[in-house]
């Protein structure tokens, strides 16, 4: 009986590459999709971050992998219908899942993402990722390479020390391969044209309004007014840009 109630719902995985305004996208998404009861259910799933913490700690296993395990197994359940999170994928996920499940992201200029979400985790009140190191100290930590490589890390399912044994073409086309299973991928820098792709392929309207904000906006603008900083962030974000540059030049244009 329940299962045929909730089959009218499209089956939507939401991946939250974080900070690219993915709190407000996965919200909408929601509430212009599903009915309110289904907020409470086992119909919905996120990924807990303190509970992947854990997890990966008492297995002795990469935090990310534990985080795609926890998505698998959702996408496996029969009456799964909505997930969403700080996840990366897999080639193998997709290609399992991908023809019964819509899958949706958002892409921001990684440049920008990396000073936004440095600015956010320096000056927010969560102990969560918290940063102590000031922006000079924090580009020569291994932290600054993890987080200038995380579309790219997102999106092959690859830690970093696996994408450093790959040529960078390798790792940006993989990305990519992975990215054109996706239903819907979006751009921050175009919430408009990522409202009507929502609309055309998931026929769905949403309303997408921002939250997470930066506790820190003014430092993010000093922080971009010095060029020499901003110069080392984009030597990091290398692979981040291309992958994002490929994406923007593949899926932004079909938003018209």
């Amino acid at each position: 009986m329940i299962l045929n109630k909730i089959k009218k719902y499209p089956r939507i995985a939401y991946i939250h590459v974080p900070k690219c305004g993915g709190v407000s996208v996965s919200d909408a998404i929601f509430s212009a999709t599903y009915p309110g009861w289904m907020k409470a259910t086992s119909f919905k799933s996120e990924i807990d971050l303190e509970a992947s913490r854990v997890t990966a700690e008492v297995m002795s296993e990469e935090m990310q992998k534990i985080r795609q395990i926890t998505l698998c197994e959702f996408l496996a359940r029969k009456k799964s219908r909505y997930f969403s999170g700080h996840t990366s994928i897999t080639t193998e996920i997709l290609d399992q899942f991908a023809t019964d499940w819509n899958f949706v992201t958002m892409l921001r200029n990684p440049v920008d993402r990396f000073v936004s979400e440095y600015t956010y985790n320096t000056h927010k009140r969560s102990s969560w990722a918290k940063n102590d190191a000031s922006i000079e100290e924090y580009l020569n930590l291994p932290a600054a390479e993890e987080a200038a490589t995380t579309i790219t890390r997102f999106f092959t399912g690859c830690n970093l020390a696996s994408l450093k044994k790959l040529e960078i073409n390798e790792c940006v086309n993989l990305a990519i391969v992975n990215l054109q299973k996706f239903a819907v991928v979006g751009f921050l820098h175009d919430i408009d044209a990522f409202q009507a792709s929502l609309g055309n392929h998931l026929s769905i309207s949403t309303k997408l309004a921002h939250k997470n904000s930066s506790p820190a906006s003014k430092v993010s603008n000093e922080l971009f007014d010095d060029d020499s900083l901003i110069s080392q962030v984009k030597k990091l974000s290398q692979m981040d840009m291309l992958v994002y540059e490929k994406a923007v030049s593949l899926f932004n244009k079909n938003y018209s």
